[in-house]
Parts: structure tokens; C-alpha cells; sequence
């Protein structure tokens, strides 16, 4: 992929354009379908301003779920990240990407006898699992068995096992063409052999039937030949074979120890190798037997001294990498089914039935039709295949009891996904295009978040082709729900190493119409979390752009209020205190957002207090803004009900007396400002706490004595 020069304003349309040309009252941040709604059938102002409150409660709950799930999604891919091992920046220039295949074999013969070497090589880190003697002995009983299973997952060893075990004859092993027809199975038995078809390859039209195998039953019985077929869960059979068995291969553990038995080491070391952190978290991801046999062996290079527990580390990212490119790599495999692996990759760890319906959206825009089939691949047949599996768990943010949701056993096989689809198959990429807008712009919250995430991922790969045709796109939405997925797509994707090209595009936007600013401020409040100061920069500049946009001025107070308890408070608060004893907008908004960040509460402790008690510069910043605050007539009244709240809160946690005593004697320079304290001292609001009057007359007797 070459590197392309940053996104002209193509990315923001036509409709940006004719944003920036309509006033401000027209260019409202209000969600433009309840708003018109709203006109349409004449509700009053009363309500309309109701449902904007809504609006923003929702709003801000949004933000609080997508710093949760933003937390959880992108920690596995920013592991991935750093491990790849790819030339050239994150974001554009040309890449050279290494691809290590470990314990795969890909040129397997279709048909003809397997050398006796590759079945002995095979078989020496063979793990017979617990029903191994029970399969042994239906296969002599039966001359034919039929093993079902998820590819990947050791069947094919688990086969060779059972024939050289079932009887004490030396036999060769032919390996049929997975493409025989059931009707003709029984013409390919050869006299005195084992047989191994592995993932026979029917259709719906013509499924395994029990009668198929009773005719190549009779066929082995008259040539004295055994033969096991491997089929994955999704194969047409009908429904009851008696000759079939559910494979599960041997924990992972223990195909590990035995592939490490095969390299000789000794039991201190295979101990060591074991017992490491590195080995335990690749172990806990469930991995496909056929990986387990590359593990063991990068493992045993690092207690050779041959490798690193960097190499250990990343197997893992190449795993996954080299699962994604096998099951986008096979022309038989159904686009229905990689458009589920697609959608579960953006919606790891969400409801399986969510995941499925986006899945199936996504086939639609693939197809460009609507007949879908209703019944497909059974719901654990598709897991298996897809090497996620479903769990419970408590959400505790929204206090659900129970919620079974569906995730990858690889945290780290998402990112592989999305970064294989967009880099090897780039005519899939206007249709994941066009299914992620929708998904951001129509999908429940939960589902609009990994949207976003999974865009900023795909910006961090391929920034041009992600900005122009969805970033700006949702940026430049009358709606407000699609401009946050704007803002949290420009975080994952900062995140993710496009620092430089979120910022050539934050700077046009934070020029263009109220749609794109509030995009802007929305996205900087966000990068506070990363201790980027650039927040600071882009809210500073919007606040000097003249707007009569209520719900753009609300989200700038709430950014610049959050940048004085985030990563950035230090700055935040130097910023502010500048803003303050300048003239214009900047010096309102710094008023605004330090009485709103004099709300925010930390342990039962003012959080404002709490960064600054115990720094003489940040107590400094602190007194000058409750000055300043408690001076401006328009938010005057708001920064008394908060220094209220303080007093309050003192009733439970009596270490903040000595503390406020010190900031009401700070605060009190003037005469007119010690007379306005001892007021609100001794006037408390009627609703507050009896007991508040006891802590507000300590801190006034202090005073008193100052």
C-alpha cells in the first residue's frame, strides 16, 4: 500500500459544504430526526427542549459506554500492533509484511498411499484422548468410522492413531480425495489398507447417507481394510450416521508437553517452558492442535537459547494472522460464513445473535440480495469454525444479571481478520464500507461503538480510504449519535498509530461547519484520556469561533471540564487560568467548565481537590478559578452550589475540613470576597444537610481567625 497524501475535503461532502454556508441556528447538533419529528407535529418549546435533554443524557451515556468498551476492545488490538512486525509507519507507506508458518502442513497429497516416515513423524507427539480405545475398537467392529469436527482441530492425527492401532498388521495408509462422491466411496478401497478421507466435500444435494457406508462397509470387510472419514460440523449428513462421532481434540496442554517430549529436553527446562507466563496465555486462547505443533517448537528454541519471549509473545498475533489468510484463502468456503468471521471481528464479545443478524447484513451487501437462507450452519458449528466460543457475564454498567455474549478464544485474531479482509482483498472493501456506515448510523449503541473501533483500526492501516468515504461522512451527520461514531473512530484510530493524520483532519474539521467542530471538541475529549495535548489545542480554537449553537457550547464546557480531572490537568488547569484573565469566549467557557468540574466527585472527594491539595503550583490554579468563578455574575450561582457541595461532603469524610478551611482563607483577598464567604457560610441552602451547618461553622471560625 503506498502512502497517500492526506484527505482533501472531499471528506466532507456535499453535505459539509452546505453546512458551512447555512447559519448556526440551521447547523444545530440536536439529532435532526427527533428534532424535525419534533416540528412536524408542532410540539412545543417546553418539549422540544425536553427531548434535547434527552438527547444529551443519552449522549453522554454513549461516552461513558465507549470509554468502558473502548478500554476493553482495543487493549488485545494494541498488543497486536506492537508485536506485527511490519516495515514502514503504521498509517501509510509501503509495507512488508513477514508471514511464519509454524507446524502446517500445506502441500497434503488428495490421493495415494502416505510414506511411512510422514506417519511415523506424525505420530510422535500423537496425544490419544480419553475415548481413544473406545474409537479404536468401533472402528474394528465397524471397518468404517466417521469423525466430525472443526478443521484445524487434530483430526486428521487423531486418524492415523486409530488406524495403526487397530489391529497389529503393518498396513500402508492411503489418503483418498476429500472430492469422492458418496455414491462411489466403495470404489476406492484398496486391498489391505488403512484409508483416510479427510474433510469429505459434499453438497446438500447429495449428502453422506448411512447407506453409503454400509456399502463401503461390506466393500472393507471384503478387502480387509478399515477407513475413517474427517468431515466438519457444517457437512451435509444425514441425520443420524451410526458411524459418526463427535471429535474434541486432548487439552492443549498436554499435545504441548508431548510435541516438547519429541525435542529432548530435559525436566527442568521443559518445566521452565511450561510454567511461563507467555505459555500460560497462549495455552489459555484454546489454539487449533496443528498451532500447538508450531508453538512447541518456537518454544523449544527459546530454552535452546534460539529465541526470545518476544517470539513466544507473538506467535499468538501469527496464529491468527495465518488462520485469517487460510479461511479467506478457501474458494469453497461459503461468503455467508466469512462475513460472520468479518462482523464478529468488529463485534468481539457481543451477544451471538447480534454478532450473526450484522453478519448476515453484511453477506446482503456482499450479494446485493435478499435471499438468505433461514437455516445455515448451526450456531455451534459456526463457532467451532470460527474458534470463538460464548460465555456469561455480569455487565455490571447496566445492571444486567446475565449476558451471554460470543468472542474470539484468540483476543488477538480480530485485528488479524480486519487487517487480512483490507489488505489482501481489496474489492471487499467498499461493501464493509458501506455495512459499517449503516452500522454506525442505525445499530444499537453497543454494536455502533465497535463499529467506530473497528474503523479507527482500519484508519490506522489504510487512513485515506476509511476518512473520505465514512469518517467525514458521520463527522459531517446532522445526527448526533453518527457524529460521536465519528469521534470514537478518529480515538481508536490515534490510538492505533495515525496520530498524524487524525490531526491534519481534526484541524480542517475544527474550521468547518458546527457538525464537524462538535465532532472535533467530542474527539479531543477523548484524546485527553491519551494525554495528548493536543485537546487542549483544538478546544481552545473552537472556543475563539463565534457559534450560536447550544449543544456545540454544552460539549465544549463538558470537554474543557474533563480536561481538568484527565491525564491533562496540569496543562488543563495553566490553560484555563490563562483563559480566565483574558476577555472573550474562552475566558466564559474557562468559568463554565471549572464549575462543572467542581461537581465531579472521586472516593467521596471533590476530584478537583484531590489533584491539587498537595501541589503548590496546581492549589494555586485552583483558588484562582474558584476566584474567578465566584466573580463572574453568569456563573456565580453555580460555583456557590458547589462550594455547598463540598461543605457536604465533608460530613463524611472529615479529612476535607482542614482543606476547605485553607481554600476559604485563600479565597477570601478582598473584603468583598470575605463577605460574600462568611454569607454563604452562614446561609447553607434549606435542603442541605443539618449537620453541614457544624462543618460550615469550623471552616467560618477559621476564617474568622484568618
Amino acid at each position: 500500500m503506498t502512502a497517500e497524501a492526506p484527505p482533501a475535503d472531499s471528506a466532507e461532502s456535499e453535505d459539509t459544504r452546505s453546512e458551512n454556508a447555512k447559519s448556526d441556528s440551521n447547523e444545530s447538533g440536536t439529532n435532526a430526526n427527533r428534532s424535525d419529528q419534533g416540528a412536524e407535529h408542532g410540539q412545543s418549546a417546553e418539549q422540544t427542549k425536553d427531548k434535547a435533554a434527552d438527547d444529551e443524557a443519552e449522549a453522554q451515556e454513549a461516552v461513558n459506554d465507549f470509554r468502558r468498551q473502548a478500554r476493553e476492545y482495543l487493549a488485545d488490538s494494541a498488543n497486536v500492533i506492537g508485536k506485527a512486525e511490519f516495515g514502514g509507519d503504521a498509517v501509510g507507506g509501503n509495507k512488508t509484511i513477514t508471514h511464519n508458518y509454524y507446524g502446517f502442513s500445506h502441500r497434503r497429497s488428495t490421493s495415494g498411499p502416505m510414506p511411512a516416515s510422514s506417519v511415523t513423524s506424525l505420530l510422535q507427539g500423537f496425544v490419544r484422548t480419553s475415548d481413544h480405545d473406545e474409537l479404536v475398537q468401533r472402528l474394528r467392529d465397524d471397518r468404517v468410522l466417521v469423525l466430525c469436527g472443526p478443521k484445524a482441530s487434530g483430526r486428521r492425527t487423531a486418524s492415523i492413531g486409530i488406524l495403526t492401532d487397530v489391529d497389529q498388521v503393518a498396513r500402508p495408509v492411503h489418503v483418498l480425495s476429500p472430492k469422492i462422491q458418496p455414491d462411489y466411496l466403495a470404489d476406492q478401497v484398496i486391498n489391505g489398507a488403512y484409508h483416510l478421507i479427510s474433510d469429505l466435500s459434499i453438497n446438500t444435494d447429495d449428502p453422506l447417507r448411512q447407506h453409503h457406508l454400509h456399502t463401503l462397509r461390506e466393500k472393507l470387510e471384503d478387502c480387509d481394510g478399515y477407513a475413517i472419514i474427517t468431515i466438519d460440523p457444517r457437512t451435509a449428513v444425514e441425520a443420524a450416521l451410526t458411524e459418526q462421532h463427535e471429535w474434541r481434540p486432548p487439552a492443549a496442554g498436554d499435545i504441548l508437553r508431548a510435541h516438547l517430549d519429541t525435542y529432548r529436553l530435559d525436566q527442568s527446562r521443559l518445566k521452565l517452558g511450561l510454567d511461563l507466563e507467555e505459555t500460560r496465555t497462549y495455552l489459555e486462547t484454546e489454539p487449533a492442535p496443528q498451532e500447538i505443533v508450531g508453538y512447541a517448537r518456537r518454544l523449544a528454541d527459546y530454552l535452546n537459547g534460539q529465541a526470545t519471549l518476544h517470539d513466544l509473545a507473538d506467535y499468538r498475533v501469527t496464529a491468527a494472522e495465518n488462520h485469517a489468510r487460510r479461511v479467506f484463502a478457501d474458494t469453497n468456503g461459503s461468503l455467508r460464513e466469512k462475513a460472520f468471521l468479518i462482523a464478529l471481528a468488529v463485534l468481539d464479545r457481543l451477544p451471538y445473535p447480534t454478532i450473526a443478524e450484522a453478519g448476515d447484513d453484511l453477506y446482503r451487501t456482499f450479494e446485493e440480495h435478499r435471499s438468505l437462507s433461514t437455516f445455515g450452519t448451526s450456531h455451534s458449528a459456526r463457532l467451532d469454525w470460527a474458534r470463538a466460543y460464548e460465555i456469561d457475564t455480569v455487565d455490571t454498567d447496566h445492571d444486567l444479571a446475565l449476558n451471554t455474549v460470543t468472542a474470539f478464544r484468540n483476543p488477538a485474531t480480530w485485528p488479524a481478520v480486519l487487517r487480512h479482509v483490507w489488505l489482501e482483498h481489496p474489492t471487499a472493501r467498499d461493501p464493509i464500507r458501506r455495512w459499517l456506515r449503516d452500522l454506525g448510523a442505525t445499530a444499537p449503541r453497543a454494536s455502533r461503538v465497535r463499529a467506530a473501533l473497528a474503523a479507527g483500526f482500519l484508519a490506522s492501516i489504510d487512513f485515506p480510504s476509511i476518512a473520505n468515504s465514512l469518517l467525514g461522512q458521520w463527522a459531517g451527520s446532522k445526527q448526533l449519535g453518527q457524529r460521536q461514531v465519528a469521534a470514537w473512530a478518529l480515538f481508536a484510530a490515534t490510538e492505533q498509530g495515525a496520530k498524524t493524520k487524525v490531526d491534519e483532519v481534526l484541524k480542517r474539521w475544527a474550521e468547518g461547519g458546527v457538525a464537524r467542530r462538535w465532532t472535533v471538541v467530542h474527539t479531543a475529549d477523548a484524546l485527553a484520556d491519551l494525554s495528548d495535548a493536543s485537546a487542549i489545542l483544538l478546544i481552545s480554537e473552537i472556543a475563539e469561533m463565534p457559534t450560536s449553537d447550544p449543544q456545540l457550547e454544552r460539549e465544549l464546557e463538558r470537554a474543557a471540564a474533563r480536561l481538568l480531572i484527565s491525564p491533562l490537568a496540569s496543562e488543563a488547569r495553566n490553560t484555563l487560568v490563562g483563559w480566565s484573565r483574558e476577555r472573550g469566549p474562552r475566558r466564559d467557557l474557562a468559568h463554565r467548565a471549572f464549575a462543572i468540574a467542581a461537581g465531579e466527585q472521586t472516593d467521596g472527594r471533590p476530584t478537583l481537590l484531590n489533584h491539587s491539595a498537595s501541589d503548590k503550583q496546581a492549589w494555586a490554579a485552583l483558588t484562582t478559578l474558584w476566584r474567578a468563578a465566584l466573580n463572574d455574575p453568569a456563573v456565580r450561582g453555580d460555583a456557590r452550589d458547589r462550594l455547598t457541595d463540598w461543605i457536604t461532603l465533608a460530613l463524611e469524610e472529615d479529612s476535607l475540613v482542614p482543606e476547605l478551611q485553607r481554600l476559604f482563607a485563600d479565597l477570601a483577598v478582598s473584603s468583598n470576597e470575605r463577605a460574600r464567604l462568611d454569607y454563604l457560610l452562614r446561609h447553607l441552602p434549606a435542603d442541605a444537610p443539618p449537620d453541614a451547618r457544624l462543618v460550615a461553622d469550623r471552616i467560618r471560625n477559621h476564617l474568622l481567625e484568618q
